[in-house]
C-alpha cells in the first residue's frame, strides 16, 4: 500500500484522552495503533501505563513489541517506525513515522495532528526510532 494515499483525517483534531484508544479521544500510544492499522500492522497495546511511569512504559513496551528493533539515528525514519521522545520533565512520549518528512503524534495541548520530523522542538526530543523486523 502506498504511504502517500494513507488519509489520517478521520484522526487529525481528535482530542488528548489518558489512556485514550479512540475513536473519540486518543494519547499519543492510541495514536499509534490506529494510525499503522490504517497500514494493516497491528500494534498491541502496551496497558494502562501514566505517561510519567517511562520506566513501566518502556519495560512493556520491549516486552509487547520484541519484535521491533531500535535504529540507528544514522538511518533516516521510514514510514512506521516509531519515535521515542524524552520530554524535558523526564515522561515519555512516542509518535509514528507518516511519511520521510512528518510524524502523527498526540498531545495534551492539540490532540492528534502531524508534525515535521524536522521541527526544532521535536527534533531534539528524539530519543530513538524502532523499527519492526521484517
Amino acid at each position: 500500500m502506498n504511504a502517500a494515499k494513507i488519509d489520517y483525517s478521520d484522526l487529525i483534531g481528535k482530542p488528548f484522552a489518558d489512556c485514550g484508544r479512540g475513536p473519540d479521544a486518543y494519547d499519543c500510544w492510541g495514536g499509534i495503533i490506529a494510525a499503522a492499522a490504517k497500514h494493516g500492522l497491528h500494534i498491541p497495546d502496551y496497558g494502562e501505563f501514566h505517561h510519567e511511569d517511562g520506566n513501566g512504559i518502556l519495560g512493556r513496551f520491549r516486552q509487547v513489541l520484541p519484535e521491533w528493533q531500535e535504529i540507528s539515528r544514522r538511518e533516516k525514519p521510514q514510514v512506521l517506525d516509531v519515535i521515542l521522545f524524552k520530554r524535558l520533565d523526564g515522561s515519555l512520549h512516542f509518535g509514528i513515522v507518516i511519511d520521510k518528512r512528518c510524524f502523527l503524534h498526540v498531545t495534551r495541548a492539540l490532540g492528534c495532528h502531524i508534525s515535521k520530523l524536522s521541527h526544532p522542538v521535536y527534533r531534539h526530543l528524539i530519543q530513538a526510532f524502532y523499527r519492526i523486523k521484517r
